[in-house]
């Protein structure tokens, strides 16, 4: 996913912009609205374009109620992580922090 891109970037070589959602045109990361399934991954509960709409709605009419979309918490969930991260080396004060998954947060 798109997880980290900074929406305020312009592509180069008449590449297409990686906006999903009119408000992800900003400095910093924005999130990539992905289809949501259930446990099992058997039924989908929201499908991508639904998840957009909460996006441009923050969760309000006509966000469908299976896509689970919490203002304030999915459409910054970098920003809630490395705050977490700062905190907690606040406490521990680390000497390196290894990630080994594919996405590194902004902050």
């Amino acid at each position: 996913d798109w997880g980290g891109m900074d929406g305020s970037m312009n592509p180069i070589e008449g590449r297409p912009e990686i906006v999903a959602y009119s408000w992800g045109r900003r400095p910093g990361p924005s999130v990539f609205p992905r289809t949501r399934w259930d446990l099992n991954h058997e039924v989908q509960l929201c499908s991508h374009h639904q998840f957009i709409e909460c996006f441009e709605s923050h969760g309000n009419t006509p966000c469908v109620e299976g896509c689970g979309y919490v203002d304030g918490v999915d459409d910054q969930p970098q920003i809630l992580v490395a705050n977490t991260f700062k905190a907690r080396a606040a406490q521990m004060d680390p000497s390196y922090i290894l990630n080994v998954g594919d996405n590194f947060y902004w902050g």
